[in-house]
């Protein structure tokens, strides 16, 4: 895993940052399993007396143990020493200087309270030596005349112990190695390191008390929210957010706002010990320098091991973003994720985003006179004028001006102060940085050099060498980013200033240049003119690409390309780009804007900006409508329908229009004579009536460098008028013959619970008369009320709350069928007794609250006919979700089941709607429980009807399974009645624990005959059966075997890494009982290294792990057999082939000097192989060989093994190569030199190697690292 601790790094901790470590190890222990923080305590003051504990975790409720805390007391004394029997004895024992020994204090409270007694040792010990130590232990203990009897543990945690903590606790890892001078952190840091960063470190912090900081989450109406908060409101936020597991916070802005310094902060907020905990936890990793695959593989074994961390990426774009919060909301995980990036498209509810907008003058004041105290006040207001709401302009600003500066009385004075300082300006370099200025990113070296060249030769006139000179001679100055090597002005102020200084002066010469630029160069250019929204010259050039003749046409604005640069030009000219979207689209038909496809999504973008002005909603919004009636983005939430709905929420609308503007264009569309625009309106329709969160995605609030408001309503009454609006216009639909009147009523009626309370009650009951009068019961309507007495009363007004249970009674149907569709209607714990009040305190809720009233009514309706009937008419077909319960005991009542299963099925095939498979499975359950055979008469009835033999499986599962049932899903395998896949469900829920083995074996055998996915339900099948404690008879184990060679294994489209879990775990389970022999192991062998091999590329990565680690158990057993196969794979002709193998048998990436799992194998057999051929193959050996290891001074030497290789294989230059590849960390962060510079003592010690090739490599790689900065 990455940051792994090991015994090595314990022993070299001193004393106090040994009792720091315990301090974060039983901090990290609690929250992982939620025992309050206040009940560890660790006093850093290792030199005052302790009474022989140095920290305790003391508690009671929840958990009674953890696998570190033997029980609810724990006492803990830590020693960074070589403990020996007496010691240890002394520390129990204490001999005062006069009179007898007596035990510490810390002893005899854990003996008084059936404590543990556990000593922190940082030293490594054997086995046998811990039971000395703990004999010891008892034996004072006995001495100071008490029972080791009574206590609950006593313990010793030696390095190992220490380490295996460590490893459950990723972030303390990652302090833990922050501590180990010498060792790669592949760019990650703890929270602490990160503080210690430049821009962190020498920069004061001020905090925002105005709101600036612009989030996606409002989760009432009240009218004093707004969609703004200053810090400590966005702090607190931010906070809560993270405390659930799985949370995700997405922190956006341009560069230079400060974003990554919000997110440190965040975590300084707390000075109490939940904010110690946060801190500890904390993971910060920056994608300058750290891998996206590397991130994810760390968000992976965190999740995947169920440790709690705060995982912060730096510069992470949507894409991985994405990727991280999947990781993150996996079942299982208590990651967090803190997500950061300059901007964001992230549009999800379960993703809190936090946009900031400029620092106000205020802040930016308050940040010039903490970095440059000295300044006269007309600086510091000029300083802030011009750094436009960017903390970091305002810290260059000030940086560079002090006491002997001139008073400051021009931007331009501003900008040569930043740019030259006290050197003298250089004409041709301040060309240069201009140039630069004009383009968000340009590439000055490697495959993206000729971008410099083309600019320096086209726009500046200067060779590519003095361009490059000159840009990097700025660097130094702090107004250059770099990623690798692509350069950019940075704080975007400065680049504005520059930018627009230069386009006056080449402004003829920008059109040519972009005609015959790259792309990427193109799309650079346009990305940083949106903050030149206010030089004249950018707005013509942007009219000049926006006529007819270059980019607005429809042929042009349909291509990605066109859309991207239409989107680009919004922020430029706003006026004449919606002028263009207007000429270009508006006279075309439904079925032309639906073929507007491949520039739709930049074209939606553009029209959201555009929607957001109140001078052009109209125009935008209705444009959106009309590509939401045509819409081709359906797997997106921010296609042309969800922005356009958007724009009609009470809150985080997404535009500065009011209602009133808004309305036009919604009834323009409700009139439409196209169904699906009507439609549309219906669903904005249902967002104006939502008042219990809000939610949208930031940035088209920013349109160039303005910044605009979503409206908000300012009194009560202006949002009555907004939801009345709404409700008017569904209810009138609701009441007509309109097709959609379905579709209104039902809105009202999930609206009806959040409604209360925002409007007049009487309102909300006259709306609910009408269409009850109309349509007569209404479950959903009796469902929200329900909802609100059970989840809102408790927080109401006490007459409101009467009132409101007065109505419910009202609502409520006196006819038993119609009370049983009630209470089957929603999930069964969503309908509550309307005298009881939610108590989110108590651990005790009613959810059977629904089951029994159903069961009730069962047993009333199976006395009466007629009343039995009208169910079955209703329930075969009903949309009920909690049918299954109702359905068993109407069953156990019937005097036939068999023929109320029959009359059931009579009724669903003279049905046209869908049928509920839940009811159907009820009757078969509650037959089940009467008379198993009756049950299985109505499964046979069920696979003759039409309509349920598709569901067989569900039909089959809902009684407890028989050996026969099993042979009854065999036979409808053999038919094609049923799917593989299919039978995998009937092992879920330990539903085939009761079962032999013998039992399943014919349903594993013929799902073997199945193809792919046949064979991976074998494989799911077995793990669950094995999960719920079974065991396979040898023809099953026959069946297993030959699933797990079948060349279709890996063909399974479904869920490759379930698969790759599953197939380990079954392999660990035939090796465990030695049920492998070398026949299969091979062929086994075999088909796990088919990942490798063109056929099965497209699994590699799924599978890769789950199959190092199978053959990392296997080669235990068969370590030839590996070896045969691999080194065929290690030498093949296929690159693609030998470098997906290579990956696959080298170290970690976070581990680069440990050993492969190929070094297992005896090394006379890769040796000899490596002898046929020394040229190729010895380098090869070098990708698992391990490179070092950690002395008693913890220092390193060469490993036995790979001096042993060198001695013979070294005069081989590939071999030295391929040894200074495994010396250099795959990723880091910071300078390169701390992490290579522990080697050169090692490097030392073969200066005098008997190979004059090697000591010649040693020399150059000692001299390389000492170059190196």
């Amino acid at each position: 895993m990455f940051f792994e601790a090991d015994e090595e790094q314990i022993a070299r901790l001193q004393s106090l940052d040994l009792v720091r470590l315990m301090k974060r190890l039983l901090l990290a222990e609690c929250r992982l399993v939620d025992i309050p923080l206040r009940a560890a305590t660790v006093p850093l003051q290792i030199t005052v007396a302790d009474g022989g504990e140095d920290g305790r975790v003391d508690w009671s409720g929840g958990t009674d143990s953890t696998d570190y805390f033997p029980g609810r007391l724990c006492i803990f004394q830590s020693k960074a020493q070589n403990l020996t029997e007496k010691l240890i004895a002394a520390e129990v024992l204490k001999k005062p200087k006069k009179g007898a020994a007596k035990l510490n204090a810390a002893i005899l409270e854990a003996v008084s309270r059936k404590g543990s007694y556990i000593v922190f040792c940082s030293h490594k010990f054997g086995g046998q030596k811990i039971k000395k130590l703990k004999k010891a232990v008892e034996k004072a203990v006995r001495k100071g005349k008490k029972k080791p009897s009574r206590l609950k543990s006593i313990d010793i945690y030696d390095a190992n112990r220490i380490a295996d903590w460590v490893n459950t606790h990723p972030p303390v890892a990652l302090w833990l190695a922050s501590l180990s001078k010498g060792r790669s952190l592949a760019g990650f840091m703890s929270h602490e390191a990160w503080g210690r960063e430049g821009e962190i470190r020498n920069i004061p912090w001020v905090s925002d008390e105005t709101p600036r900081f612009l989030h996606n989450q409002i989760k009432n109406s009240e009218i004093k929210l707004h969609s703004e908060w200053p810090f400590e409101e966005a702090a607190a936020a931010a906070l809560d957010w993270l405390e659930k597991d799985q949370a995700v916070l997405r922190i956006a802005g341009p560069s230079g706002f400060g974003k990554s310094r919000f997110a440190y902060e965040l975590f300084n907020q707390q000075a109490n010990v939940s904010g110690e905990v946060a801190r500890s936890v904390v993971i910060y990793a920056d994608l300058v320098i750290v891998l996206d695959d590397e991130v994810a593989k760390l968000a992976l074994e965190i999740t995947d091991a169920g440790s709690l961390a705060i995982l912060v990426v730096d510069d992470c774009p949507d894409d991985l973003h994405l990727k991280l919060a999947d990781i993150t909301r996996r079942a299982g995980s208590r990651l967090r994720l803190v997500t950061i990036d300059v901007e964001t498209k992230v549009q999800d509810s379960k993703t809190l985003v936090i946009r900031l907008e400029p620092a106000s003058d205020k802040t930016i004041g308050s940040i010039v006179n903490a970095v440059a105290p000295s300044l006269i006040p007309s600086d510091s207001r000029f300083i802030q004028e011009f750094a436009k709401g960017f903390p970091k302009m305002a810290v260059l600003a000030s940086k560079h001006n002090g006491r002997s500066q001139p008073t400051i009385s021009s931007t331009g004075e501003i900008v040569n102060r930043v740019v030259w300082g006290r050197r003298q300006c250089v004409e041709e370099a301040q060309k240069a940085l201009e140039l630069l200025s004009l383009f968000e990113w340009v590439g000055l070296g490697g495959r993206v050099a000729e971008e410099g060249k083309l600019i320096a030769e086209n726009l500046g006139a200067m060779t590519q060498d003095a361009f490059v000179e000159h840009i990097k001679s700025f660097t130094s100055r702090g107004v250059i980013v770099q990623r690798e090597e692509s350069y950019q002005v940075s704080p975007i102020p400065l680049a504005v200033v520059l930018a627009t200084n230069r386009l006056t002066l080449i402004k003829d010469k920008i059109p040519p240049f972009f005609l015959g630029a790259p792309q990427r160069l193109k799309a650079s250019l346009l990305r940083r003119w949106r903050w030149l929204d206010t030089s004249q010259e950018a707005k013509a050039f942007a009219r000049t690409l926006l006529t007819a003749d270059y980019m607005g046409n429809l042929e042009a604005l349909n291509t990605e390309w066109g859309s991207e640069c239409l989107d680009h030009l919004v922020h430029v000219e706003p006026d004449f780009a919606m002028a263009t979207i207007h000429r270009v689209f508006d006279g075309l038909s439904a079925e032309e804007l639906h073929q507007v496809r491949e520039g739709r999504r930049h074209l939606v973008w553009a029209l959201e900006k555009l929607a957001f002005r109140k001078e052009s909603f109209d125009g935008a919004a209705t444009l959106l409508r009309r590509l939401a009636a045509s819409e081709t983005e359906g797997d997106i939430s921010n296609n042309a329908t969800g922005q356009f709905t958007q724009l009609y929420q009470l809150y985080l609308s997404g535009t500065e229009a009011p209602p009133e503007t808004r309305f036009l264009v919604l009834d323009e569309g409700l009139d439409s004579s196209n169904l699906r625009e009507r439609e549309v309106c219906i669903e904005a329709l249902n967002k104006m009536l939502e008042t219990g969160h809000y939610s949208r995605s930031g940035g088209a609030e920013e349109v160039g460098s303005e910044r605009l408001k979503d409206w908000e309503p300012s009194i009560a009454g202006e949002i009555w008028d907004f939801l009345r609006a709404s409700l008017k216009r569904l209810t009138d639909i609701a009441l007509s013959t309109d097709p959609f009147a379905p579709q209104a009523k039902n809105i009202i009626g999930s609206h009806i619970r959040g409604l209360i309370g925002k409007l007049p009650f009487e309102e909300i009951k006259a709306t609910t008369s009408l269409i009850t009068s109309h349509d007569g019961f209404w479950p959903k309507a009796v469902e929200k009320v329900n909802e609100w007495l059970y989840f809102d009363r408790r927080k109401a007004p006490q007459d409101l709350g009467k009132e409101v249970r007065a109505y419910f009674d009202e609502l409520m149907p006196v006819d038993p069928v119609e009370r049983a569709i009630l209470y089957t209607h929603s999930w069964q714990s969503d309908f509550n007794d309307p005298d009881v009040d939610y108590d989110q305190e108590s651990s005790e809720h009613d959810y059977d609250y629904m089951a029994r009233k159903a069961i009730e009514l069962a047993d009333l309706i199976s006395n009466d006919p007629a009343a039995v009937g009208r169910t079955l008419e209703y329930f075969v077909s009903s949309d009920g979700k909690a049918v299954f319960p109702f359905a068993r005991r109407l069953a156990e009542r019937a005097p036939s089941v068999t023929t109320l299963f029959k009359t059931a099925v009579d009724k669903i095939e003279q049905s046209q709607k869908a049928t509920n498979l839940d009811f159907f499975g009820g009757l078969i359950a509650g037959g089940d429980s009467r008379d198993p055979q009756a049950a299985r008469d109505c499964i046979r009835i069920a696979l003759n009807s039409p309509k349920l033999k598709s569901d067989a499986i569900s039909m089959i599962g809902s009684s407890k399974l028989q050996p026969a049932d099993i042979l009854l899903v065999v036979s409808l395998l053999k038919s094609g009645d049923i799917k593989p896949w299919q039978c995998t469900s009937l092992s879920y829920g330990k539903g085939m624990a009761h079962l032999e083995g013998r039992d399943i074996l014919p349903l594993l055998t013929e799902l073997s005959q199945n193809g792919s996915d046949g064979l991976l339900a074998v494989i799911d099948i077995i793990t669950m059966f094995l999960h719920g404690g079974g065991e396979l008879p040898k023809d099953a184990i026959s069946v297993l075997r030959t699933v797990l060679v079948d060349p279709k294994l890996f063909d399974a489209a479904e869920n490759k890494r379930q698969m790759g879990y599953s197939v380990e775990r079954v392999i660990k389970y035939l090796l465990k009982r030695h049920l492998i022999n070398v026949q299969f192991a091979k062929a086994l062998i075999k088909q796990l290294l088919s990942i490798c091999t063109p056929p099965r590329a497209n699994v590699f990565h799924d599978l890769s792990r789950s199959v190092r680690d199978s053959l990392g158990a296997i080669i235990d057993q068969y370590p030839r057999e590996v070896w045969s196969i691999v080194a065929n794979l290690l030498i093949s002709t296929d690159f693609m082939v030998r470098h997906r193998i290579e990956n696959l048998v080298m170290s970690e990436h976070d581990n680069y000097t440990r050993p492969g799992f190929l070094f297992a194998i005896p090394a006379d057999i890769y040796l000899e192989w490596a002898r046929k051929n020394l040229a190729d193959r010895a380098p090869i050996v070098m990708r698992w060989l391990p490179v070092t290891i950690k002395n008693e001074e913890g220092g390193l030497e060469w490993h036995p093994a790979l001096e042993t290789f060198v001695a013979e294989f070294g005069n081989e230059p590939a071999v030295l190569g391929a040894l200074s590849r495994r010396l250099h960390p795959m990723a880091w962060y910071g300078s390169l030199k701390p992490h290579i510079e522990p080697q050169i003592k090692l490097l030392e010690s073969w200066t005098s190697h008997p190979k004059a090739k090697v000591r010649q490599w040693a020399r150059e790689r000692i001299s390389w690292i000492k170059t190196q900065t």
